[in-house]
């Protein structure tokens, strides 16, 4: 099979400037209190005067046991700080969000030390199970008190050990060097870390291993009910560590200390909107299945279809464990998972998909009993427990054999070369396809479709090469983990699990070139339970995407796509940002989408829908978004989306509006907040196009800051409230309403070019009011249209 000649690409160096410091300004709206004991930790000492005062791990000691340089990065962050100088109770926990317990005193440090006591377990347990975030900071032998420290750690599955190890001598700072730091958002940008003189830890379910050497675990977390617990056998993050007074400026430990308490500022439930169940992680057995034991080759030639099949297989009913794919090329066919195990493809491994399409079978479903025939996807499970996908290898899915791309995507010379490659080029001489098959399988498909008979896989194979397969295809999965690997080059969707519950999806990147047509990041159909966090997306459609429409004619509707938390991501090229759509009749509701980064994606946010595909999407809270270079619309809200580009929906004529009767399948977006948000460059700040059957309504914007060439568009939109927002369009009004009602614009900037400020358009506007905005600082305020009541605005 012909492989495409127009070279793959990833995310281009100059897309990354600037990323870092908007990922930086995207902080968490909800201030984050901070708690540190001074209960358990209780140290003084006199000044020159004769004073007491604390001293040893407390936020205003500037010296080197001090957390002062702590107290600064949190501050940063938005968060706050208190102290705890009493035993903790539910009632002294109930204002803490993060409660810090450092270095418990010994005698030899306070001459009666409080220990930890069952009652105050007790109470710490409950605070953590409802939401808290417990960081546990210990110390070496001889240092820290062990016997009731460990009865609270105990409690998580962490036991911290009666050692000292790294014991560093004056300068030798190589002995407490950690480098190989693995994959994860605490060591985000950081090199090498420092601990010297610790305890190491022993881990019980559900305790994590963060970091280790060799055998030894220095850092651990557990997910605790609807909390966690962090842990790290050192205080490490006191001033000694983050000030450069001593440490050498190679090691990253203030840096750590940063991505550490945004990473729990983020991962804090107490500060979500609406109750997260807990989402359930795999774990495996210690037992390892190397691929290469079962005939795998890694030459990048032989087929190791059968040999992945095998490790899998015998992984699996062994009860599983890990199936360990070391560095190297691996050529295969389709390969599905099957419970228990987890496929981990180690650093240099490239899990390399057949460019011949025939490897991939034509099945009637997973079950063997659909009416319509799909191409098997290079990587799937169905109706598995307890899987997972991790390392840092990369999974290429030779999706440029599938994909049909448009001449207006390519340079001349691209397209030149891509034509002469062989394949078929429509009459318009617009698309090329890799075949004259796949050219004609949509028009094949709808004949023998609407035939009305049986139809057999025989039936299907003329439009084999037109059915893409999605990369990675987990399907009515329970308990999933992705972290860590590569998915690229997808023949369609990369990452798009259907109906599965407690999925976590961290640490991955998601490439193909932006004008892979369909390829979208990671899409969401109709799961439950999902966390997806530091992802790295860039893509030729939808970036990070909510598709709840998988739902079978047997299954009752209701909120499919529920329970979802999205943090701290970046998204360069894609349709969207963030979207939900265009099939939303399985619904959503209870999803939030914290602190991402958007730069160079058509649309921002971007939540599209039309008659007969919609249903009820609600309940979704955004919240710290930072966007650059938005070739369309910051924010975006259709419910006309018609299936073309960005680029030619934002055409639209917004002023068209016929209302049609409503049915189960009408689209209605309502009850959605976006909070912090700043766009620098769009074509339009803002477009809400909602149907005059059901408008799009209770959207609330806070503190939004937008840059566009043009305004705000609100059409058949209700109750939209827009407080201490600014909107800096280059001409045209800040806001143009178009027979909608109940809109708030209150505080914040509007420009003072503006001319006018609003436009009304319609009968049906009305209730459009301004408050705190002053009238002094623009050339003119309102513009009615024809028929519009001349009490429609209101400057309050």
């Amino acid at each position: 099979m012909r492989r495409s000649p127009v070279v793959k690409t990833a995310v281009s160096l100059h897309r990354t400037l600037g990323v870092i410091g908007l990922m930086g300004l995207a902080s968490m709206a909800l201030s984050q209190h901070v708690f540190l004991d001074c209960y358990y930790n209780n140290e003084w000492r006199k000044d020159s005067t004769g004073v007491a005062s604390r001293y040893h791990y407390v936020w205003d000691d500037t010296t080197n046991s001090g957390f002062s340089q702590l107290e600064r990065i949190i501050l940063d962050a938005g968060g706050s700080t208190d102290t705890l100088c009493q035993a903790p109770t539910p009632q002294s926990l109930r204002r803490a969000d993060i409660y810090i317990i450092v270095d418990p005193d010994t005698p030899k440090e306070t001459p009666v030390p409080h220990y930890i006591q069952p009652a105050e377990a007790d109470a710490i347990e409950q605070w953590v199970k409802a939401g808290g975030i417990l960081v546990l900071l210990g110390n070496d032998k001889g240092n820290s008190e062990f016997e009731h420290f460990n009865k609270l750690a105990g409690r998580f599955g962490i036991r911290f050990n009666e050692v000292s190890q790294n014991r560093v001598q004056g300068r030798d700072y190589a002995t407490g060097a950690f480098e190989k730091l693995p994959s994860h958002p605490l060591f985000t940008g950081v090199g090498k870390i420092f601990l010297k003189e610790i305890s190491t830890l022993r881990l019980d379910s559900p305790a994590e291993a963060l970091l280790g050497s060799g055998e030894d675990v220095v850092m651990a977390s557990a997910e605790v009910g609807k909390g966690f617990v962090f842990a790290v056998g050192d205080p490490w993050v006191y001033n000694e560590y983050m000030d450069r007074r001593r440490l050498p400026a190679d090691y990253g430990n203030a840096l750590a200390a940063k991505n550490l308490f945004r990473w729990l500022f983020a991962r804090s439930r107490a500060a979500l909107p609406f109750e997260m169940p807990a989402i359930q992680v795999p774990r495996f057995p210690p037992h390892r299945f190397e691929v290469v034991e079962y005939g795998a080759v890694p030459d990048g030639r032989t087929k190791n279809t059968r040999a992945f099949a095998a490790a899998i297989a015998a992984c699996s009913e062994s009860g599983g464990g890990t199936v360990v794919v070391p560095p190297g090329t691996w050529l295969t066919g389709p390969i599905r998972l099957a419970s228990n195990v987890n496929l981990h493809l180690q650093r240099g491994a490239v899990l390399q998909f057949s460019s011949n399409i025939e490897d991939f079978p034509l099945i009637d479903g997973f079950a063997g009993t659909s009416k319509r025939y799909i191409v098997t996807p290079p990587l799937s499970a169905y109706r598995a427990t307890n899987i997972a996908i991790t390392g840092e290898g990369i999974i290429d899915g030779a999706g440029d054999v599938w994909r049909y791309v448009k001449k207006e995507k390519l340079t001349a010379r691209q397209w030149k070369e891509l034509t002469a490659s062989g394949g078929a080029v429509t009459a318009d001489g617009k698309q090329w396809w890799p075949s004259k098959e796949a050219m004609d399988g949509e028009a094949y498909l709808k004949k023998i479709e609407s035939s009305g008979k049986p139809l057999t896989a025989q039936d299907y194979a003329k439009a084999r090469e037109f059915l893409r397969p999605d990369l990675f295809y987990p399907v009515q999965c329970n308990g999933l983990l992705i972290d860590g690997p590569t998915f690229q080059n997808s023949p369609r969707f990369h990452i798009h699990p259907i109906q599965c519950e407690d999925l976590t999806i961290r640490n991955v990147k998601v490439f193909a070139p932006w004008y892979a047509q369909n390829a979208d990041g990671i899409d969401l159909s109709s799961c439950r339970r999902v966390l997806v966090e530091n992802a790295t997306v860039d893509v030729g459609d939808d970036g990070l995407c909510l598709k709840p429409g998988n739902l079978a004619t047997s299954q009752s509707p209701g909120p499919a796509c529920e329970h979802i938390i999205i943090r701290d991501c970046v998204v360069y090229h894609a349709h969207g940002g963030f979207v939900i759509g265009s099939e939303s009749f399985g619904g959503v509701r209870n999803v939030a989408v914290r602190n991402c980064v958007f730069v160079g994606t058509d649309v921002g946010l971007r939540f599209k829908s039309a008659r007969d595909r919609g249903g009820l999407v609600e309940k979704v809270y955004i919240d710290g978004i930072r966007m650059r270079d938005i070739a369309t619309d910051a924010i975006l809200f259709d419910m006309y989306y018609a299936g073309g580009a960005p680029d030619v929906e934002a055409t639209k004529d917004l002023t068209n509006r016929a209302a049609r009767a409503v049915t189960d399948r009408t689209p209605q977006f309502r009850d959605l907040s976006i909070r912090n948000v700043v766009c620098d460059g769009a074509k339009r700040a803002m477009v809400i196009n909602g149907l005059p059957e059901m408008p799009v309504k209770n959207i609330v914007l806070d503190s939004v800051s937008l840059m566009a060439d043009a305004g705000v568009f609100l059409a058949d939109a209700e109750n939209i409230q827009m407080t201490g927002c600014s909107f800096f369009p280059a001409k045209g009004p800040v806001l143009t309403v178009i027979q909608s009602r109940s809109i708030l614009l209150q505080g914040g900037t509007v420009s003072a070019e503006a001319n006018p400020v609003v436009r009304v358009v319609g009968e049906n506007s009305r209730d459009i009011r301004f408050r705190g905005i002053d009238k002094s600082r623009v050339k003119a305020t309102v513009e009615l249209g024809k028929n519009v009541r001349a009490d429609a605005v209101k400057w309050e």
